[in-house]
Parts: C-alpha cells; structure tokens; sequence
C-alpha cells in the first residue's frame, strides 16, 4: 500500500479533475513527505501517525479521519475538510489551515505553532492543552471551541477576551 500511495502523490495534472477516492484506507505510520493529496478523498481513513510534512492536502476531504499524532508540519490543508477528524497529539507547526473546516475535530494537546488559521471553522473543536502560539486566527470561528489548559502566546487576530466570549477557556489557558 505505501508503494502505491506513493505513485499516486506524485502524479502530475491537475489534482481536481482526477480525484482521488481513498476513504476508509488504513494507512497508519504512512510516509506521504511532500506528497500531493490535494482535492482527494480521506473520509474516514486511518493515517495515524503518519508522516505528511510538508504535504499539500488543499481542499481534501478528511472528515473523520483518525490523524492522532500525525506530522503535518508545514502541510497545506487550505480548505481541506478536517470535521470530527482526530488530531490528538498531532503536529500542525507552520502548517497552513486557512478556511479549513475543524468542526468538532480532536486537536487535544496538538502542536499548532505558528499555524495559519485564518478563517477557519473551530466550533465544538476540541483544543484543550493544543499550544497556538504565534498562530494567526484572524476571521476564524471559534463558537463553542474548548481552549482550556491551551496556550495562545502571540497569536494574531481576536483578542483574549473576544476568545473568552465565544470560547471555553479556564486559568490554565496561557494568553
């Protein structure tokens, strides 16, 4: 499978005409470095632990995918589907969310340096202990989003009390 996986990241041509239908793969510990993946379909797939540094994951869909302590770390996953996705304990450093959709998806005690998260959809995630610091959240929705126990040193965009309106914080919540 990984050999395949392989072959298919790398094909040349425009991603969106040739989508690719991967929902329900098990590929846990998968190496998709660099690979592209844009516009496939991940529902439900299993890449825990899976290595997609620097992977473009553009407007995938990966609802429900089970990405605990995968490294994302500068992937592109602009517009990408993330709804009820776990990404427990996953590395998303410098990784690029803008407009993705993370509703009700696990990030719990995920790595979220410097990410890019501009008009992203958090309602109902869970972030509690998840470290965003120097994230840019401008424009992103954070209705009901679990921050507690997560750090939010340097972030861009809402302030610490425009976060406590909407967002459940508590004192370990580090602004």
């Amino acid at each position: 499978m990984q050999a395949a996986l392989a072959v298919l990241v790398r094909l040349d041509g425009a991603r969106e005409s040739r989508r690719l239908d991967l929902h329900r793969v098990r590929l846990p510990r998968a190496q998709v470095v660099e690979g592209d993946l844009s516009w496939a379909n991940l529902r439900y797939a299993d890449l825990t632990g899976a290595d997609l540094t620097g992977a473009n994951l553009a407007n995938t869909d990966l609802h429900s995918a089970k990405l605990a302590g995968a490294d994302l770390t500068g992937a592109n996953l602009t517009g990408a589907n993330l709804y009820k996705a776990d990404l427990t304990g996953a590395i998303l450093s410098d990784t690029n969310l803008t407009r993705a959709y993370l509703a009700r998806a696990t990030p719990t005690g995920a790595e979220l340096i410097n990410a890019v998260l501009v008009g992203a959809i958090l309602n109902d995630s869970n972030l509690s202990r998840a470290d965003l610091s120097g994230a840019d959240l401008s424009g992103a929705v954070l209705f009901k989003t679990n921050l507690t126990g997560a750090s939010l040193h340097d972030i861009t965009g809402p302030s610490p009390e425009e976060i406590r309106k909407v967002a459940r914080t508590n004192g370990d919540t580090l602004f």
